[in-house]
């Protein structure tokens, strides 16, 4: 009887040590795998696309049900697309290599099938789906990537867009409406200034739905968010007397929120306010680094009186524009617990099309020229580089490499 014990206490302790064992393997695999997705990211940025393949490859091979690195591997394999947003209205024929598309499909269906809830793997795939030509499934995919999440505005341009190519005006302006209501900036954006050339009468029609829209919202429940988006439609059509007040009010109500310090800033600034205007322009910095639209404003304040203060506010501009963080960044990296590409979008250039514009091109002239005239021939030729485009833009998400 003590030796059936003694036996099963040695089965059970030798069970426990095997689970552990297992576990101890699982977890170093996990790790590793992760060690290479970083590699990968790495050399995403330095777009050394090769290398990238070779880590992003070797982290799947450790972890195959890593929904993320699917994701990462169907970016890369995008990467090399480059897509005018606003000639795809235009042109029916998108010339793109069709193996190109068919692989990164089947990251994206690979990564969806592993995580059902990501939205932002259905948007890309929608979008893979328009470049091969199929919109019924590009607009099925794009719905299911609002059904997760209606209220972000990227995903509501996206689907206009196909609608706006469809030439269904109808549906376009509804869904332009809801992104303009939830992100009023994208007023000063390339993808705006497209659609008023494109649709001048379409654009005021969008504008004056999402002022209705927010004004009722506004008044049925005094929410301070829905005011700060109020008032930068406000500020866009030059109603500075409407605008302020909104904005004066938000900041007191909600003082951590960077963009009603900005545009509280701009109207400082354009009635000449120049003491209140720096003090908004530096919280609205302080508050978030990563806004290139207060560093541009306090660089060109600068630039005027002391060229040399000018500098740190430009190259936070710049870089700030280098790293813009799609949404599914902010959200994924807390889901995953992983690295992640700032701009998993696709196509990649949707994200700076829908932002407020930037030449950063002109600006890293203007930071060579002003570091030439300090003497200092290695930081000018550095932006010179970037500007000319010898140096990619994304060389400056790697510390290391930040002059």
């Amino acid at each position: 009887m003590n030796k059936l014990i003694k036996n099963k206490v040695i089965i059970l302790f030798a069970s426990i040590l095997i689970g552990i064992i297992c576990i101890g393997y699982f977890n170093i695999k996990i790790k590793i795998a992760e060690s290479h997705n970083k590699k990968f990211i790495s050399y995403f940025l330095e777009n050394k696309d090769s290398l990238a393949l070779v880590h992003i490859n070797k982290a799947l091979d450790l972890d195959a049900k890593n929904s993320l690195y699917w994701a990462n591997k169907g970016i890369l394999l995008m990467k090399i697309v480059d897509f005018d947003l606003n000639n795809f209205l235009k042109d029916s024929t998108v010339d793109i290599p069709k193996e190109t598309l068919e692989k990164s499909l089947s990251c994206f269906e690979r990564a969806s099938l592993l995580n059902p809830y990501d939205a932002a793997y259905f948007h890309n795939t929608g979008w893979i789906y328009i470049m091969m030509g199929d919109t019924a499934k590009a607009l099925s995919f794009i719905n299911k990537a609002l059904k997760l999440d209606p209220g972000s505005s990227l995903y509501h341009i996206s689907r206009g867009l196909l609608f706006e190519k469809q030439n269904n005006l109808e549906y376009a302006i509804s869904n332009y409406s809801i992104a303009l209501q939830n992100s009023p900036d994208m007023l000063e954006s390339e993808f705006f200034s497209d659609l008023i050339i494109r649709q001048p009468l379409f654009s005021d029609t969008i504008i004056n739905k999402s002022l209705k829209y927010l004004s009722n919202e506004v008044k049925n429940s005094n929410s301070p968010i829905l005011k700060a988006r109020l008032g930068k439609l406000y500020l866009y059509k030059n109603k500075i007397d409407k605008a302020e007040p909104f904005f004066i009010e938000v900041t007191k109500i909600l003082p951590n929120l960077n963009r009603p310090w900005y545009y509280l800033g701009v109207i400082q600034e354009m009635k000449g306010d120049t003491f209140n205007f720096k003090i908004s322009y530096n919280r609205a910095t302080m508050l978030d680094p990563t806004d290139y639209l207060p560093n541009l404003s306090l660089g060109n304040y600068y630039y005027k009186f002391e060229t040399q203060s000018s500098l740190p506010y430009y190259k936070n501009a710049v870089r700030a524009w280098a790293m813009l963080y799609s949404e599914h960044f902010f959200r994924g990296k807390y889901v995953y617990n992983s690295k992640m590409i700032n701009n998993d979008i696709i196509p990649k250039e949707l994200l700076q099309y829908i932002k407020p514009k930037f030449d950063y091109k002109f600006y890293c002239q203007r930071i060579s020229d002003i570091y030439a005239n300090l003497g200092d021939t290695n930081n000018s030729n550095f932006y010179h580089n970037l500007y000319t485009g010898r140096i990619f833009l994304s060389t400056l998400l790697n510390e290391k490499k930040i002059q």
